[in-house]
């Protein structure tokens, strides 16, 4: 087995554990025998068991990253047609979310931990996922509708990203139905935040 495909076995051994039984109880030595590998090749790979736990996330963000790589600019001097594609980008993400289930807990179970903060380091040292094909869409945005003094990106991100994560899994454990009523019930919900923000 090429190393390549050892370490994607092993990362995929990693979510799926952790989105079935929770990230404080994972030890390397379940995904490595998961993965049908030696644990000792999972050190070699990685290096040590927060960086697995790291590389498995960013390559989550890496995917949500690469859905916006051709995104089209959005149309701001119109409400209607800039809230439309919002919507198209939105669906996109949503049903990603949704269609990569043992990902989408994995990255909630991440995110929600002290795992995080390495995440944190390593994007303050421009090592983590690339969204500049989602920022080039939405810097057009900030600059027509600057955030209040003090406020950062972080809280719009958090909206769209961590909220729309966290519908996903209540659909994914069937706690909500998986519908389209549901998806566009959501959608809406989502939008009127928006439009408080963009229509201030």
């Amino acid at each position: 087995m090429e190393a390549s495909e050892r370490k994607r076995k092993i990362m995929d051994a990693t979510m799926r554990i952790v989105a079935e039984k929770g990230l404080e109880s994972f030890a390397v030595l379940q995904a490595a025998k998961l993965a049908h590998v030696n644990e000792a090749l999972v050190y070699r790979d990685f290096g040590t068991k927060e960086n697995l736990l790291f590389e498995c996330y960013n390559l989550v963000a890496n995917e949500v990253a690469g859905l916006y790589d051709d995104a089209p600019e959005l149309v701001l001097a119109d409400d209607e047609k800039m809230f439309e594609q919002f919507h198209e980008m939105w669906i996109d993400y949503f049903t990603f979310l949704i269609k990569n289930d043992y990902k989408t807990l994995y990255y909630q179970s991440y995110r929600d931990s002290e795992h995080i903060k390495t995440y944190v380091q390593k994007e303050a040292e421009g090592k983590t996922a690339d969204f500049t094909g989602l920022i080039h869409v939405v810097e057009p945005v900030m600059k027509a509708f600057p955030l209040p003094e003090g406020m950062s990106m972080h809280y719009i991100w958090t909206y769209l990203m961590d909220i729309s994560a966290v519908f996903a899994k209540r659909i994914i454990r069937k706690e909500l139905p998986d519908t389209k009523e549901s998806y566009e019930f959501i959608w809406n919900l989502m939008a009127s935040g928006l439009s408080a923000y963009i229509k201030k």
